[in-house]
Formats: C-alpha cells, structure tokens, sequence
C-alpha cells in the first residue's frame, strides 16, 4: 500500500500562498505553520496508516481534509457557534 501524502502537504502549500491572511490568523505566521507541515512530514507513514484506519482508504482522507483547509474559516465559525 502506498502511504503517500504528498497530495495533502502540495494542498497546504498551496493553501499558505492562496491565504496567507488566515495562516497568519490561525498560526500566527508561516514560519509555525510551515513547522506544522514540517511535523506532519516527520509523522508521514504513521498519519497515513491512521487515515487509512479511519477514512477507509488514504484518497478519501486526503479529499476530506483538503476540503477543511480549503473552508478553514468556515469550519472554525461552525466550530465555535456550538
């Protein structure tokens, strides 16, 4: 099984230079937010696995959360209006 998320770290990069306002609101700057992404990297294979386990396949994990950063603001609001 392939466990690679690169699809899910070009979404993020992409994400941090189409909104660079909320990285800066959520993160409070690139740097912590590229320290995130840097983490995320470090933990790979075990993140892959887990989203295999709870997603059902990588795919469906990677689209799921690509969606939640691409909606970020709107997710914390739904979030913080409950």
């Amino acid at each position: 099984m392939d466990l690679n998320l690169s699809r899910y770290f070009e979404a993020l990069e992409r994400f941090k230079r189409e909104h660079p306002d909320e990285v800066i609101k959520y993160w409070k700057s690139e740097k912590e937010f590229d320290k995130m992404v840097s983490r995320f990297k470090k933990k790979e294979k075990q993140i892959a696995k887990d989203a295999v386990k709870s997603h059902g396949s990588l795919e469906k994990y990677i689209d799921e959360m690509t969606d939640n950063i691409n909606h970020l603001s709107q997710k914390v609001d739904e979030l913080m209006s409950k």
